[in-house]
């Protein structure tokens, strides 16, 4: 990554990945070397990542040549990687003129069975001026063990928390009250609804994010506009969509016109078939006929009264003693 000092942006070196051999070590050592510390590229390098995942999937050894599939995968994305260089980012996220400007960040996650990720916008208002701009990305591939797309989903959504944590202690801006959009409207149920109703992983993960935002701020938007969508795709750099770098074009209107394009659904409740939903169990119990005092055996009262064999042994000695 490189600071262009005339045009003010981010920009990326051309690379050029040879080898004569490609196996893991190889695959794993050319992802691992790409600096993206914002993670601006994260709709690119996960492909690398799911290429080195796929040879860990197949049980391949670290210097053993891959598959004829998986090598054509790996040279269309190595190759592409020289193209970098016709990405650029703003360095600058305040423009001039929008020193005074409304700031609010705008999250929008997503997950797949493949990978799920978060990106942030920053979004300033002058009047009816609107500047938004990309501020950080965060991607991560699906565990090797297979979770159901509500759960990817929902770590999706723990993310975007996540960043908002570090962004408003970053960002020295004076933020107003962020908004997460999701695509799922399954996890939106889950973030309405109380975290003790579901099993470990979900409640776990429900209860951070009701920890770090309200129900209220969360939004459904369909997926053609989750801007996040690109990253659990993922996508070569000549085919990374405009709104990447800016977010969906509504974002740049007026907030009462959002509801044109992401309309404000009435979430149901969660469902008791739920697969993450806790299941109750019930207990009968019978209530024993009540027990006068005088029908009460003397034993009955030292069994009951001692719960350790050895101590009830020498209560029993010293009476018979006596």
């Amino acid at each position: 990554i490189r600071w262009d000092v005339v045009l003010d942006t981010f920009q990326y070196v051309k690379i050029v990945v040879a080898s004569l051999v490609i196996c893991k070590r190889v695959i794993l050592s050319n992802v691992a070397s790409l600096f993206d510390p914002l993670a601006l590229l994260s709709p690119i390098l996960i492909l690398g990542r799911q290429i080195f995942q796929r040879c860990v999937r197949l049980g391949l050894e670290w210097d053993e040549p891959v598959p004829a599939e998986l090598r054509e995968l790996w040279s269309r994305w190595s190759e592409s990687l020289a193209r970098l260089e016709s990405l650029s980012f703003p360095r600058c996220i305040v423009p001039p003129g929008y020193e005074s400007a409304e700031a609010e960040l705008h999250h929008f996650c997503d997950g797949s069975l493949s990978a799920y990720g978060v990106c942030s916008y920053l979004r300033l208002q002058v009047g009816d001026s609107v500047f938004v701009s990309l501020v950080c990305a965060r991607a991560r591939l699906v565990p090797l063990n297979v979770l159901t797309v509500p759960r990817v989903e929902l770590c999706g959504a723990k993310m975007a928390t996540d960043a908002e944590e570090v962004l408003r202690r970053d960002l020295d801006l004076d933020l107003r009250t962020s908004t997460y959009w999701c695509d799922s409207q399954v996890v939106l149920a889950y973030i309405n609804s109380e975290a003790g109703r579901f099993k470990p992983f979900a409640s776990n993960r429900v209860s951070s994010i009701r920890s770090r935002s309200d129900p209220s701020q969360w939004r459904y938007i369909p997926t053609d506009l989750n801007a996040a969508d690109v990253v659990t795709k993922g996508c070569l750099p000549e085919d990374v969509p405009a709104s990447w770098f800016h977010g969906p074009e509504f974002l740049s209107l007026p907030r009462h016109r959002w509801s044109e394009f992401a309309p404000n659904l009435v979430i149901p409740d969660v469902s008791g078939d739920d697969g993450e939903v806790r299941r109750s169990v019930a207990v009968h119990t019978v209530a024993p006929s009540p027990v006068t005092p005088s029908s009460v055996h003397p034993l009955d009262k030292l069994l009951s009264h001692y719960s350790d064999y050895s101590r009830l042994l020498r209560a029993v000695s010293w009476l018979r003693r006596v």
